[in-house]
C-alpha cells in the first residue's frame, strides 16, 4: 500500500482556500433540523451543503398533503399488535 502523498504548495499567487461561516434561521433552519433528523446527518453538514448550492432548502412549509406519504391507516396504533402476528404468523 502506498502513502498518501501531501498536495504541492500553493503557487506564489494563490491566494488560497475561502472558508466562511453560514448561519440559518426560521423556516429553513426547522426544515434542516427535520431533514437531519431522517437523512442521519447533521444540520451543519446539510447547511455546508445547502450553502454550496448542492441542497435545495425550501423556505417555506410544506403543504400537509406533501407529507400524506408517511401517514399509516387511521386505525394503526389500535391495530399494530393485529397486523405484527399476522405478519410474523403467530
Amino acid at each position: 500500500m502506498t502513502p498518501p502523498t501531501t498536495p504541492p504548495p500553493p503557487a506564489a499567487d494563490d491566494p488560497g482556500p475561502v472558508t466562511a461561516d453560514v448561519t440559518t434561521s426560521s423556516m429553513e433552519e426547522e426544515n434542516l433540523r427535520d431533514l437531519a433528523a431522517l437523512t442521519g446527518a447533521t444540520p451543519e453538514e446539510l447547511l455546508r451543503q445547502h450553502a454550496a448550492g448542492d441542497l435545495p432548502v425550501p423556505t417555506e412549509p410544506a403543504p400537509p398533503e406533501a407529507w400524506a406519504f408517511l401517514d399509516g391507516p387511521e386505525d394503526l396504533a389500535a391495530t399494530t399488535e393485529e397486523h405484527l402476528r399476522r405478519w410474523d404468523g403467530r
